[in-house]
């Protein structure tokens, strides 16, 4: 709760917007809907609350198909558990999914925690390796960091698998193959629509520091700052050379984002593939350079190199992550879906409203425009920290 209240203190626009748009949803709902049926969908409301508060993180693991690893015996539960009790925690529990995509992640609520460690991970590290990366996981696990992140990425998925829910219902209803372009382009025009908002919620509730944060502590607890510096290394150079498809909404959970930035190609346009405004991680090579840092002597000599690299990073001109072609399309999108609420709305009256339309998209693009302005200064200020 009490970091809901700072964020919603720090994103003081997102603050008004809530308050206000609930003014106004409340006042409507009273004059138009009985107080009976309000009442059950608060009750309803709730209820899906309660709901993912305790089953996101099965989600998330019949999502993956990951195995919980039972046996004691087994060398990552004993690190595990040597790690846990290091920190103070309750053991968590350990994860394997079968995945060619060499990573890990940490989901559910602090005391019901459990890591996730993929199998290409496993045989990608050594021992020293694979315990650097579960103390990292085991840092987010006592800092309170996996509980929402887990609900914000159940939630934000399911946003974003409406587009290759919405492709694979095109090509099973006749729109075409895989290949073809009629899939392709409803699985964008989807994507366009849903991806700026699950980005949105992302980065509202996940914050690139919890990385450093992680790094730093976990190098405390397992004491070898250069295994969790090659571990980085191996990992990043895998994910760099190899495309993996994921949810992009489940990036921020993982040790290190997965996705590429590639654009589409669909009948000779080269359009975003969103992937951009997921990007919740720090640079790799930042995080490197920052544990090297702390791989130094202790002391004023290495108080005065960290002012030094500080001054630096501020002098460092910023780069500018690119996002305006992404939203451009999104609000292509949602005009379009203007255009269908018309031609319903029309077809239902049986009759072309001229001031009836006007007034609709008057409302409509006064919403949209205000929404789009939120969800610009959000990804616009989070996705340029971890482009620097």
């Amino acid at each position: 709760m009490n970091k809901l209240v700072k964020l919603l203190l720090r994103w003081k626009l997102l603050a008004v917007l809530i308050v206000v748009a609930g003014f106004v949803i409340g006042r409507l709902l009273g004059r138009l809907i009985p107080a009976p049926i309000i009442i059950a969908l608060f009750v309803f409301l709730f209820l899906i609350a309660l709901f993912f508060y305790f089953f996101s993180d099965r989600i998330l693991l019949r999502w993956y198909h990951a195995k919980e690893l039972n046996d004691e015996n087994s060398p990552l539960y004993k690190i595990t558990q040597r790690l846990a009790k290091n920190v103070g925690i309750q053991v968590p529990k350990v994860f394997i999914v079968h995945s060619a995509m060499p990573n890990a992640f940490s989901i559910g609520r602090n005391a019901h925690a459990g890591i996730v460690l993929t199998d290409a991970l496993i045989d990608l590290l050594d021992d020293e390796e694979i315990e650097a990366v579960i103390a990292h996981e085991i840092v987010h696990v006592r800092n309170g960091d996996v509980f929402i992140s887990t609900i914000v990425a159940v939630l934000s998925g399911i946003l974003t698998a409406f587009a290759t829910f919405a492709f694979w219902l095109s090509i099973f209803t006749g729109f075409g193959q895989e290949e073809d372009p009629a899939p392709n382009i409803i699985k964008f025009f989807f994507s366009s629509l849903l991806s700026p908002i699950s980005a949105f919620f992302v980065h509202i509730f996940v914050h690139r520091s919890r990385e450093f944060i992680a790094d730093e502590q976990s190098v405390q607890i397992h004491g070898k700052t250069h295994k969790l510096i090659s571990a980085l290394e191996k990992i990043e150079r895998e994910l760099r050379e190899h495309t993996h498809e994921i949810n992009p909404a489940h990036a921020h959970l993982f040790i290190i984002n997965p996705l590429h930035e590639n654009e589409i190609e669909l009948l000779d346009f080269h359009l975003p593939n969103y992937n951009a405004l997921f990007q919740t991680h720090p640079k790799t090579q930042e995080r490197i350079e920052r544990l090297k840092r702390i791989g130094e002597k202790e002391g004023e000599e290495k108080k005065e190199k960290e002012e030094i690299m500080t001054k630096e990073m501020r002098e460092k001109p910023k780069k500018r992550l690119k996002i305006r072609k992404h939203l451009f399309f999104s609000l292509l999108a949602y005009i379009l879906v203007l255009f269908f609420i018309i031609v319903i709305d029309t077809f239902e009256r049986k009759d072309f409203d001229f001031r009836r339309a006007a007034a609709i998209s008057f409302i409509y693009l006064l919403t949209l425009s205000f929404i789009f302005s939120v969800v610009w200064s959000v990804l616009r200020a989070k996705l340029n920290e971890c482009s620097r």
